[in-house]
């Protein structure tokens, strides 16, 4: 079994002379230009000739309807694989005539490999990853998979052991393709603290040593912010590396770590072993040695500038400023007055959102109480809940140009919230999202609503 890395999230895994192709990104950038897989490569499409395509889930660096426009005309009859119905249904409306919806931790058999998709342990986390087995020796793909703890982890390995028939596999996986990154790029944009996050860097640790892997190879954090969100890179990758496969050879002693590195081939052999080819799959990834960028390994999180409003769709000012106006009143007001009753606070709430459009600026109040929600077109200093948007960027959101993954991700989105009622006994924390343009449009409907627009403009 051979695993060829495209990048980021991207590999192409060749078992039993069948192709499976996880998670394309074809082109250089994504997330609406806010990235670039690092280092730039270009991508031989060709070379790849795919017979399965696994979606692991639906966000914008895995599920690429770019990358799958491409796909589906070189090949129609490729077989797709995804555990999400929506992902699915948009890909059967790109062209794509075989689709399989797969549930978690469900078994799925090919001509001599066998795969086992992997679960999320938490509420509302869609991501996914991938087991494949052949010839009794194991990968395990995990992509984005979110562990609650190091017991979630052998929960899945030991009942894809029982599915597949391996008890060998609760004793080892061969080759663990890791999410390793405790990635902190949105701390700056919810007000969080962006010092090192050592408690969940240590408990990813203990969850890749669960899996009792005899080599690790970190994936799925092959990125970079490009100009003019660059100052995110300073946030976002707090471990290079480098150090963490220095820190994998440390936590589980005897496993061999390697790097994540695009147009490199990772061979497991028959005895368990795998060797790392740096230019394996050079003809299929071709690194543009010209333009040098690397994935960020200068953690800096000193200084987070305000929200600046690029305006990549160049929507006019005042086009941006009705639509969101219209938003506010028809739709955000009466979303924050069906949740008043759930917020646990017994005084009115005051959401200021600041809005900023290139050389100048809006601000909304929205008081919120049991009878209704008012909108004042003002600025109120004494706020319970502050969002600061880039007013193109909201407009596109609302019109589904773009989703709320590319707003935060990009930094023109900041989100904070100081919503309390004193006591005798102290402060009673009221009950409020602190992104509160999400009570009228949620994250997930947002990126549905996104690609629904990119479907139909393809028709």
């Amino acid at each position: 079994m051979e695993w060829n890395y495209l990048g980021h999230a991207g590999w192409l895994c060749v078992a039993n002379g069948l192709r499976i192709l996880f998670d394309p990104l074809l082109d250089r950038t994504h997330h609406g230009g806010v990235f670039e897989v690092a280092p730039r490569r270009t991508i031989q499409l060709a070379a790849l000739r795919p017979d399965f395509l696994v979606i692991t889930h639906a966000h914008t660096d895995h599920f690429d309807l770019a990358s799958l426009r491409r796909l589906v005309r070189t090949d129609p009859q490729m077989v797709v694989f995804t555990s999400d119905t929506f992902v699915g249904e948009s890909c059967k409306r790109l062209g794509f005539s075989s689709v399989h919806v797969a549930a978690p931790l469900e078994r799925v058999d090919l001509d001599g490999v066998r795969l086992v998709t992997s679960r999320s342990y938490t509420d509302h986390v869609t991501e996914w990853g991938m087991i494949v087995e052949c010839a009794n020796r194991v990968a395990w793909n995990m992509v984005d998979t979110v562990h609650r703890n190091a017991l979630d982890v052998r929960t899945t390995i030991d009942t894809a052991a029982q599915g597949l028939g391996l008890a060998s596999l609760s004793e080892r996986v061969d080759l663990l393709l890791a999410r390793w990154q405790p990635l902190c790029e949105i701390a700056p944009m919810l007000g969080e603290r962006t010092r090192f996050a050592g408690k969940a860097y240590n408990a990813t640790l203990d969850e890749l040593s669960a899996a009792r892997p005899t080599t690790v190879v970190p994936a799925s954090a092959g990125g970079r912010h490009v100009a003019p969100f660059e100052w995110l890179n300073r946030f976002s990758h707090p471990v290079p590396m480098k150090r963490f496969c220095e820190d994998i050879r440390k936590r589980i002693p005897g496993a061999v770590s390697y790097e994540g590195t695009p147009g490199a081939r990772y061979v497991l052999h028959h005895d368990g072993t795998t060797t790392y080819e740096p230019r394996g799959a050079s003809q299929m990834v071709h690194l543009d040695e010209h333009v040098i960028t690397t994935p960020p390994e200068q953690w800096r999180p000193v200084t987070v500038p305000d929200v600046i409003d690029h305006n990549p769709w160049q929507i006019p000012y005042e086009t941006a400023s009705t639509v969101i106006a219209e938003w506010l009143r028809d739709t955000l007001a009466p979303a924050l007055s069906r949740a008043f009753v759930h917020m646990n606070h017994p005084a009115p709430l005051r959401f200021l959102l600041e809005l900023r459009y290139g050389q100048r600026d809006e601000a909304y109040t929205l008081t919120v109480e049991g009878t209704g929600t008012h909108v004042a077109a003002r600025y109120e200093s004494q706020w319970d809940a502050l969002n600061v948007v880039s007013g193109s960027q909201l407009c596109a959101v609302i019109e589904g140009r773009a989703c709320w993954g590319d707003v935060l991700l990009s930094g023109g989105l900041r989100a904070f919230e100081r919503a309390y009622t004193v006591t005798e006994e102290g402060i009673d924390r009221a009950n409020v999202g602190v992104t509160f343009v999400y009570y009228g449009l949620g994250y997930d409907e947002s990126f549905r609503r996104y690609i629904a627009r990119e479907l139909d403009t393809v028709g």
